[in-house]
């Protein structure tokens, strides 16, 4: 019954406080990059540095996690390499909650983002988050939890559609085929703008999901996730994924990469 009680009131909490994170989160762009896309072209002045942070978890020890930040530059040319990727062994404090990833995940990308030498977080331009932003039911998802406590631009990348608002993930997924590469607007039954669904890479059928986080517009966020897309899942994602999965098993190689900021 305690633990009950004791869970009611921390979800009490949590509610509150996306109350707080979605009245805070900025939805339009202000960012150094946004005018370095438009419908047609990607024309930046400068290499962009894009981030991106996973947390995957054992399947043998409960609670017991891998970290990883990833960077990843995106170059004038178009061209993307992998920078910087750092790992930590994390536990977790709270037990996954439906619609309360942030709680579990947040505070991990924070403590990522504050052991970073300081020549890498200064250049970082965007961090792409494995989860949601403003596509959530408060509209305070893990994107928007971490945008907003760093006051960092944020992204939210989803791989299955949180399905708020009368949404239904299978219309969604096949007006996103036939609309192809431009992608297609989430929009829920009241009418309001979700998101958006992009097949990215090589996906064919399978969209990812992309809402704003904080301080990039869906318009630029949907750009620069493209960008960033070898395959269906952005590369600083699929790559601190990568990594964090290799380190559960065991395996310790991994690029730690400072020179590539000078």
């Amino acid at each position: 019954m305690d633990v009950v009680q004791n869970e009611s009131d921390l979800t009490k909490e949590w509610l509150a406080r996306q109350g707080d994170i979605a009245r805070r989160v900025v939805k339009e762009d202000r960012n150094g990059f946004a005018t370095f896309f438009s419908d047609t072209c990607f024309s930046p002045a400068r290499d962009l540095f894009i981030a991106g942070a996973d947390v995957s978890f054992s399947t043998r020890v409960p609670d017991h996690a891998i970290g990883t930040f990833t960077v990843v530059i995106l170059r004038k040319s178009g061209s993307l390499d992998l920078v910087y990727s750092r790992s930590k062994t994390v536990s977790m404090p709270h037990p996954y909650i439906p619609t309360f990833l942030g709680f579990r995940e947040a505070p991990v990308v924070s403590a990522m983002l504050a052991a970073l030498p300081a020549i890498v977080r200064n250049r970082i331009d965007c961090v792409l988050l494995d989860g949601n932003g403003l596509l959530h039911p408060r509209k305070a998802g893990l994107a928007c939890h971490v945008g907003v406590d760093e006051n960092l631009p944020t992204i939210g990348v989803s791989k299955s559609l949180l399905c708020v608002d009368g949404l239904v993930e299978k219309e969604v997924r096949e007006s996103a085929a036939a609309h192809g590469a431009e992608g297609v607007n989430v929009i829920g039954a009241s009418g309001t703008l979700w998101g958006r669904a992009l097949l990215t890479g090589n996906a064919k059928v399978k969209p990812i999901y992309v809402s704003i986080g904080n301080r990039v517009s869906l318009n630029t966020a949907s750009y620069l996730v493209q960008k960033v897309c070898h395959y269906r899942i952005p590369e600083p994602i699929r790559m601190a994924d990568l990594h964090s999965r290799a380190l559960l098993r065991g395996e310790d190689e991994f690029i730690y990469k400072e020179e590539a900021f000078l």
